[in-house]
């Protein structure tokens, strides 16, 4: 029983779509940014978002007029506030990049349209930099048919909700055997899971 209870007191679920939400197990509001600040962590974020997101932005500490300590973004002709600057993916990557910082005690993962905002390859970043992960388990929910790759998960791995119920891509393969090789996304599209 003691497992459990360790096992669901760990879970996580978050998303970025609309507004930012999550269930866990921390009471209380945290203000993403005041979290990077405090924890002095504004170099490592802004090397995340150059690094696996390809946004290349120099990030550093001001004081707003309510003697609050913001984000900006440092910029030739001048700076930017971070948040009023800042696009839905590049938000959505950084409630990510919070939220990872904590996968070390996370037992499930789950994360609901994770890619919404996100360019294609990004996702598929995200999802490698998950995989490095290995005490935690996953799900994702998305509609981005450019994850459907054997590079990124084995075919087992894959499920699609289709009438209130939800199939293992497996299932769906029509009676073929999909190996490695198979580009999932391509069988998907032809009309090769729909059986």
């Amino acid at each position: 029983m003691k497992t459990i209870m360790d096992f669901v007191s760990r879970m996580l679920w978050f998303r970025s779509v609309g507004q930012n939400a999550s269930i866990d197990l921390e009471s209380g509001t945290t203000f993403i940014e005041d979290w990077i600040i405090g924890n002095g962590l504004v170099d490592e974020f802004a090397s995340f978002l150059k690094d696996t997101c390809d946004i290349n932005v120099q990030l550093a500490v001001s004081v707003a007029a309510d003697n609050r300590k913001i984000l900006i973004e440092k910029h030739r002709n001048g700076n930017l506030i971070f948040q009023q600057a800042c696009s839905n993916g590049t938000a959505a990557a950084q409630l990510f990049y919070y939220w990872m910082k904590r996968f070390d005690n996370v037992s499930l993962l789950f994360m609901d349209e994770f890619d919404a905002y996100y360019h294609f390859a990004l996702s598929a970043r995200i999802i490698e930099l998950i995989k490095k992960h290995r005490n935690l388990q996953a799900i994702f929910t998305t509609h981005n048919t450019f994850l459907m790759s054997n590079r990124i998960l084995r075919p087992d791995c894959y499920f699609m909700m289709e009438g209130g119920r939800l199939k293992s891509y497996i299932e769906k393969a029509d009676g073929r055997e999909l190996r490695e090789g198979h580009n999932l996304e391509k069988i998907y599209r032809n009309g090769g899971l729909n059986g």
